[in-house]
């Protein structure tokens, strides 16, 4: 492997040097998913810069790894684009056939979740409309489910300005703590009545 013309290609997509990109692809030698010494390829410095053109001609480039994730802090091209606020790049990735939406990084992200966090909120939505595809499992899945106790309702008071009101929460996902409707006679078992 020639590091010197490998680092030279690198150095073209980071000064978004199309012609000369699309030149290096074609120069026998020229890895197209060839890291820096900070972890990052080509298509992640285009995704991270905004240069969506480049984005889509390194995305032509045969090999191309477009869910390679930096040793660094596991960002992808997706991610990095989504963090810095570059829709056109999200929507060339989007296009690819294989990205994976919700890859996450060292920190546990999805570009969507970091497009959140950084105010992108129409990248945010863009990555939501597009369907992830999944990734091929390295080893089969284990499909058999263990047997699940189904937790009991928690009922709880809560006392403000003098009054006290009963919540209950049927431990359902998604589920909000509802009124209780107050009965007469005994109160029911953990409410003050």
């Amino acid at each position: 492997m020639d590091i010197e013309l490998n680092n030279k290609f690198l150095n073209a997509a980071l000064n978004n040097n199309v012609p000369a990109v699309r030149a290096f692809l074609k120069t026998p030698g020229v890895l197209p998913n060839f890291i820096n010494e900070s972890g990052q390829t080509a298509l992640m410095w285009a995704a991270r810069r905004g240069h969506t053109i480049l984005v889509k001609a390194l995305l032509a480039a045969p090999g191309i790894l477009i869910n390679q994730a930096s040793a660094e802090d596991g960002a992808t091209a997706l991610i990095w684009a989504a963090k810095n606020g570059n829709k056109p790049a999200v929507q060339a990735l989007l296009d690819a056939p294989d990205i994976l939406r919700d890859q996450k990084n060292h920190a546990g992200k999805t570009a969507s979740e970091i497009a959140f966090d950084n105010g992108y909120l129409d990248i945010m939505d863009l990555l939501k409309q597009k369907p992830s595809i999944p990734a091929t499992p390295k080893e089969p899945i284990n499909t058999t489910l263990p047997t699940l106790v189904k937790p009991k309702p928690v009922t709880f008071s809560i006392e403000a300005k003098s009054k006290t009101i009963s919540l209950e929460n049927n431990n359902k996902a998604g589920s909000k703590c509802k009124p209780i409707a107050k009965k007469k006679g005994r109160p029911r078992k953990g409410t003050s009545g």
